[in-house]
Protein backbone atom coordinates (compact mmCIF):
# COMPACT_ATOMS: atom_id res chain seq x y z
CA UNK A 1 0.00 0.00 0.00
CA UNK A 2 2.91 2.66 1.10
CA UNK A 3 6.37 2.39 -0.32
CA UNK A 4 9.39 4.13 0.84
CA UNK A 5 12.02 3.96 -2.12
CA UNK A 6 15.59 5.10 -1.47
CA UNK A 7 14.45 8.30 0.54
CA UNK A 8 16.70 10.78 1.11
CA UNK A 9 16.08 14.11 2.86
CA UNK A 10 18.59 17.23 3.93
CA UNK A 11 18.05 20.80 5.38
CA UNK A 12 20.78 22.45 3.41
CA UNK A 13 24.13 20.75 3.88
CA UNK A 14 22.58 18.36 7.01
CA UNK A 15 21.49 15.11 5.94
CA UNK A 16 19.00 14.20 8.01
CA UNK A 17 17.74 10.43 6.04
CA UNK A 18 19.66 8.81 3.86
CA UNK A 19 18.63 5.71 1.68
CA UNK A 20 15.16 4.80 3.75
CA UNK A 21 13.04 1.50 2.05
CA UNK A 22 10.30 0.73 3.57
CA UNK A 23 7.32 -1.11 2.97
CA UNK A 24 3.79 -0.74 4.80
CA UNK A 25 1.33 -3.27 4.62
CA UNK A 26 -2.23 -2.87 4.27
CA UNK A 27 -4.23 -2.74 7.42
CA UNK A 28 -0.76 -2.98 8.95
CA UNK A 29 -0.04 -1.55 12.23
CA UNK A 30 3.92 0.03 11.52
CA UNK A 31 5.90 1.40 14.63
CA UNK A 32 8.93 3.59 13.61
CA UNK A 33 10.99 3.88 16.94
CA UNK A 34 14.49 5.70 17.26
CA UNK A 35 16.36 8.57 19.38
CA UNK A 36 15.37 12.21 19.55
CA UNK A 37 17.23 13.69 16.38
CA UNK A 38 17.31 10.77 14.36
CA UNK A 39 14.05 11.92 11.84
CA UNK A 40 11.17 9.75 12.90
CA UNK A 41 9.14 12.61 12.60
CA UNK A 42 10.52 14.23 9.42
CA UNK A 43 9.80 10.99 7.83
CA UNK A 44 5.88 11.18 9.22
CA UNK A 45 5.49 14.57 7.44
CA UNK A 46 6.86 13.87 4.54
CA UNK A 47 4.26 10.32 4.04
CA UNK A 48 1.99 13.40 4.71
CA UNK A 49 3.08 15.58 2.00
CA UNK A 50 3.45 18.43 4.67
CA UNK A 51 7.59 17.87 3.97
CA UNK A 52 9.06 18.01 0.88
CA UNK A 53 11.90 15.03 -0.60
CA UNK A 54 15.30 15.94 -0.92
CA UNK A 55 15.71 12.22 -3.00
CA UNK A 56 13.92 8.86 -3.65
CA UNK A 57 10.02 8.29 -3.51
CA UNK A 58 7.30 8.23 -0.90
CA UNK A 59 4.22 5.90 -3.34
CA UNK A 60 0.88 5.47 -2.23
CA UNK A 61 -0.47 3.04 -4.22
CA UNK A 62 1.69 3.15 -6.73
CA UNK A 63 1.21 7.00 -7.08
CA UNK A 64 4.29 9.51 -5.97
CA UNK A 65 3.12 11.74 -2.82
CA UNK A 66 3.87 15.06 -3.62
CA UNK A 67 1.57 16.97 -1.49
CA UNK A 68 -1.11 16.46 1.70
CA UNK A 69 -4.45 14.00 0.53
CA UNK A 70 -6.97 12.95 2.37
CA UNK A 71 -5.91 9.27 1.96
CA UNK A 72 -2.92 10.08 4.60
CA UNK A 73 -4.33 11.98 7.83
CA UNK A 74 -1.76 12.92 10.33
CA UNK A 75 -2.61 13.04 14.24
CA UNK A 76 -0.24 15.47 16.01
CA UNK A 77 1.31 15.26 19.54
CA UNK A 78 -0.85 17.94 20.54
CA UNK A 79 -4.56 17.07 19.92
CA UNK A 80 -4.48 21.00 17.46
CA UNK A 81 -8.52 21.18 17.83
CA UNK A 82 -10.24 24.18 17.24
CA UNK A 83 -11.14 26.22 20.43
CA UNK A 84 -13.65 27.68 18.98
CA UNK A 85 -15.50 24.29 18.17
CA UNK A 86 -17.42 21.40 20.02
CA UNK A 87 -16.26 18.02 20.09
CA UNK A 88 -18.91 17.00 17.24
CA UNK A 89 -18.19 19.80 14.98
CA UNK A 90 -14.50 19.44 15.25
CA UNK A 91 -14.96 15.64 14.29
CA UNK A 92 -16.92 16.93 11.72
CA UNK A 93 -15.01 19.81 10.43
CA UNK A 94 -13.60 17.97 7.06
CA UNK A 95 -16.44 16.02 6.16
CA UNK A 96 -17.91 19.09 4.18
CA UNK A 97 -14.37 18.86 1.99
CA UNK A 98 -14.74 14.74 1.57
CA UNK A 99 -16.28 12.92 -1.37
CA UNK A 100 -18.76 9.90 -0.31
CA UNK A 101 -18.82 6.50 -1.57
CA UNK A 102 -20.30 3.50 -0.24
CA UNK A 103 -17.14 1.31 -0.14
CA UNK A 104 -16.20 4.84 2.41
CA UNK A 105 -19.07 4.10 4.41
CA UNK A 106 -18.91 0.63 4.40
CA UNK A 107 -15.27 0.72 5.72
CA UNK A 108 -16.54 3.05 8.57
CA UNK A 109 -19.22 0.15 9.32
CA UNK A 110 -22.60 1.66 8.83
CA UNK A 111 -23.16 0.69 4.45
CA UNK A 112 -25.74 3.23 4.24
CA UNK A 113 -24.58 5.48 1.86
CA UNK A 114 -26.35 5.67 -2.08
CA UNK A 115 -24.36 8.39 -3.06
CA UNK A 116 -21.67 8.52 -5.85
CA UNK A 117 -17.70 9.69 -5.81
CA UNK A 118 -19.03 13.10 -6.79
CA UNK A 119 -21.12 13.84 -3.95
CA UNK A 120 -20.49 15.16 -0.62
CA UNK A 121 -21.44 13.67 2.75
CA UNK A 122 -25.34 14.64 2.93
CA UNK A 123 -25.96 16.72 6.15
CA UNK A 124 -27.69 13.91 7.32
CA UNK A 125 -25.25 11.14 6.60
CA UNK A 126 -22.73 13.84 8.43
CA UNK A 127 -24.28 13.52 11.27
CA UNK A 128 -24.56 9.16 11.06
CA UNK A 129 -21.06 9.32 10.40
CA UNK A 130 -20.05 11.90 13.24
CA UNK A 131 -22.23 10.17 16.30
CA UNK A 132 -21.12 6.53 14.73
CA UNK A 133 -17.34 7.93 15.59
CA UNK A 134 -18.18 9.51 19.08
CA UNK A 135 -19.27 6.21 20.20
CA UNK A 136 -16.00 4.28 18.78
CA UNK A 137 -14.04 6.89 20.90
CA UNK A 138 -16.40 7.19 23.68
CA UNK A 139 -17.32 11.07 24.15
CA UNK A 140 -20.68 10.69 22.41
CA UNK A 141 -21.68 12.26 25.76
CA UNK A 142 -19.52 15.18 25.68
CA UNK A 143 -20.23 15.74 22.20
CA UNK A 144 -20.99 19.39 23.17
CA UNK A 145 -17.99 20.22 24.94
CA UNK A 146 -15.28 22.55 23.84
CA UNK A 147 -11.27 21.54 24.04
CA UNK A 148 -10.74 23.75 27.16
CA UNK A 149 -13.33 21.71 29.03
CA UNK A 150 -11.55 17.68 28.04
CA UNK A 151 -8.51 16.28 29.34
CA UNK A 152 -5.30 15.41 27.29
CA UNK A 153 -6.45 12.38 26.24
CA UNK A 154 -10.08 13.24 25.74
CA UNK A 155 -8.41 15.92 23.26
CA UNK A 156 -6.36 13.22 21.27
CA UNK A 157 -9.31 11.07 21.35
CA UNK A 158 -11.44 13.69 19.46
CA UNK A 159 -8.14 14.16 17.39
CA UNK A 160 -7.94 10.37 16.20
CA UNK A 161 -11.82 10.25 15.69
CA UNK A 162 -11.45 13.52 13.41
CA UNK A 163 -9.18 11.72 10.77
CA UNK A 164 -10.65 8.87 10.88
CA UNK A 165 -13.54 10.73 9.86
CA UNK A 166 -11.83 11.80 6.47
CA UNK A 167 -11.69 7.78 6.39
CA UNK A 168 -7.64 7.56 4.84
CA UNK A 169 -6.58 4.64 3.56
CA UNK A 170 -3.34 5.16 6.39
CA UNK A 171 -3.82 6.95 9.58
CA UNK A 172 -0.19 8.52 10.20
CA UNK A 173 0.78 9.32 13.98
CA UNK A 174 3.62 11.61 15.21
CA UNK A 175 4.22 10.73 19.31
CA UNK A 176 0.23 11.19 20.10
CA UNK A 177 0.12 10.09 23.64
CA UNK A 178 3.92 11.38 24.41
CA UNK A 179 2.93 14.52 26.37
CA UNK A 180 0.02 12.21 28.36
CA UNK A 181 0.30 10.81 31.95
CA UNK A 182 1.30 7.41 32.60
CA UNK A 183 -2.78 6.37 33.53
CA UNK A 184 -3.91 8.16 30.47
CA UNK A 185 -1.49 7.00 28.27
CA UNK A 186 -2.28 3.15 29.27
CA UNK A 187 -6.17 3.98 28.67
CA UNK A 188 -5.35 5.11 25.10
CA UNK A 189 -3.28 2.30 24.08
CA UNK A 190 -6.13 0.07 24.71
CA UNK A 191 -8.59 2.38 22.90
CA UNK A 192 -6.04 2.78 20.08
CA UNK A 193 -6.11 -1.18 19.85
CA UNK A 194 -10.13 -1.28 19.26
CA UNK A 195 -9.94 0.98 17.18
CA UNK A 196 -7.50 -0.45 14.85
CA UNK A 197 -8.82 -4.02 15.01
CA UNK A 198 -12.67 -2.63 14.55
CA UNK A 199 -11.36 -0.14 11.51
CA UNK A 200 -8.37 -2.42 9.81
CA UNK A 201 -6.63 0.98 9.45
CA UNK A 202 -3.34 1.26 8.01
CA UNK A 203 -1.10 3.19 11.06
CA UNK A 204 2.27 4.40 10.83
CA UNK A 205 2.80 5.01 14.53
CA UNK A 206 6.09 7.43 15.72
CA UNK A 207 7.37 7.14 19.23
CA UNK A 208 10.44 7.03 21.71
CA UNK A 209 8.73 4.33 24.38
CA UNK A 210 10.07 0.65 23.35
CA UNK A 211 7.16 -0.56 25.26
CA UNK A 212 4.46 1.34 23.48
CA UNK A 213 5.57 0.28 20.37
CA UNK A 214 6.17 -3.25 21.17
CA UNK A 215 2.27 -3.31 22.51
CA UNK A 216 0.69 -1.88 19.53
CA UNK A 217 2.36 -2.74 16.49
CA UNK A 218 2.79 -5.27 14.17
CA UNK A 219 6.52 -4.39 12.94
CA UNK A 220 8.74 -1.94 14.74
CA UNK A 221 11.20 -0.13 12.23
CA UNK A 222 14.54 0.95 14.70
CA UNK A 223 15.80 4.04 12.99
CA UNK A 224 19.39 5.41 13.48
CA UNK A 225 21.01 8.87 13.36
CA UNK A 226 23.13 11.36 11.79
CA UNK A 227 21.80 10.82 9.00
CA UNK A 228 18.45 8.79 10.34
CA UNK A 229 18.53 5.12 8.54
CA UNK A 230 17.22 1.86 9.08
CA UNK A 231 18.98 -0.40 11.60
CA UNK A 232 16.12 -2.67 12.32
CA UNK A 233 13.19 -4.69 11.01
CA UNK A 234 11.42 -6.41 13.87
CA UNK A 235 8.36 -8.50 13.75
CA UNK A 236 6.28 -8.55 16.57
CA UNK A 237 4.31 -11.73 15.48
CA UNK A 238 1.58 -11.81 18.76
CA UNK A 239 -2.28 -11.21 19.00
CA UNK A 240 -4.02 -8.59 19.80
CA UNK A 241 -5.08 -7.24 21.97
CA UNK A 242 -2.25 -7.10 23.79
CA UNK A 243 -1.04 -6.55 27.41
CA UNK A 244 2.67 -5.18 28.29
CA UNK A 245 2.74 -8.30 31.33
CA UNK A 246 2.60 -10.54 28.59
CA UNK A 247 6.24 -12.20 29.19
CA UNK A 248 6.68 -12.13 24.78
CA UNK A 249 6.42 -8.55 24.99
CA UNK A 250 8.68 -8.50 27.34
CA UNK A 251 10.95 -10.35 25.65
CA UNK A 252 10.75 -8.31 22.81
CA UNK A 253 11.19 -5.12 24.40
CA UNK A 254 14.70 -6.66 25.15
CA UNK A 255 15.43 -7.62 21.45
CA UNK A 256 14.79 -3.87 20.64
CA UNK A 257 16.73 -2.51 23.67
CA UNK A 258 19.58 -4.51 22.60
CA UNK A 259 19.74 -3.42 18.98
CA UNK A 260 19.99 0.04 20.01
CA UNK A 261 22.73 -0.68 22.28
CA UNK A 262 25.31 0.88 19.31
CA UNK A 263 23.21 4.01 18.73
CA UNK A 264 22.96 4.96 22.35
CA UNK A 265 26.52 4.61 22.89
CA UNK A 266 27.21 6.84 19.75
CA UNK A 267 24.97 10.01 21.00
CA UNK A 268 26.55 9.39 24.70
CA UNK A 269 29.91 9.76 23.07
CA UNK A 270 28.68 12.76 21.12
CA UNK A 271 26.71 14.52 23.97
CA UNK A 272 29.14 13.66 27.35
CA UNK A 273 31.79 12.29 25.94
CA UNK A 274 34.22 9.06 27.30
CA UNK A 275 33.55 10.05 31.34
CA UNK A 276 29.99 8.76 31.36
CA UNK A 277 29.73 5.49 30.95
CA UNK A 278 26.36 3.61 30.06
CA UNK A 279 25.86 1.59 33.32
CA UNK A 280 25.91 5.23 35.26
CA UNK A 281 23.31 6.53 32.79
CA UNK A 282 20.36 3.55 33.60
CA UNK A 283 19.08 3.92 29.97
CA UNK A 284 18.70 0.05 29.91
CA UNK A 285 17.37 0.25 33.32
CA UNK A 286 14.27 -1.63 31.92
CA UNK A 287 11.36 -1.92 29.44
CA UNK A 288 10.46 1.25 30.07
CA UNK A 289 13.14 2.81 28.73
CA UNK A 290 11.71 6.34 26.60
CA UNK A 291 14.51 6.99 23.90
CA UNK A 292 13.78 10.62 24.82
CA UNK A 293 15.21 9.98 27.95
CA UNK A 294 19.26 11.24 28.57
CA UNK A 295 19.68 12.31 25.03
Amino acid sequence: MLEIQNLHKSFGQEKVLEGLNITVNKGEFLSILGPSGCGKSTLIHMIAGLESVSGGKILMKDREVKAPGTDRILVFQSGALFPWLNVKDNIAFGLSNVKADKKSQDRLGDGKSKKSKKDKFSDEEKEERVEELMKKVHLYRFRDKFPHQLSGGMKQRVSIARSLAMDPEVLLMDEPFSALDEQTKMVLHEELQRIWMDTKKTIVFVTHNIREAVKLSDRVLVMGSQPGKIIKDIPIPYAHPRKVTDPNLVEMEKVIMESLKDEIEKRRKEEFGDGYPVEASGVFSGPDYTMGDGI
